[in-house]
């Protein structure tokens, strides 16, 4: 795999990564208020 091909999917999961962490924090959030 290519230098640049390899950070472009490192980008990819790690957005979708801080995705994911959003909604767990919102739904804690309703959880506990």
């Amino acid at each position: 795999i290519p230098r640049n091909e390899n950070i472009r999917l490192y980008e990819e999961g790690y957005q979708r990564y801080l995705e994911i962490l959003e909604e767990a924090i919102e739904n804690n959030f309703e959880q506990k208020w």
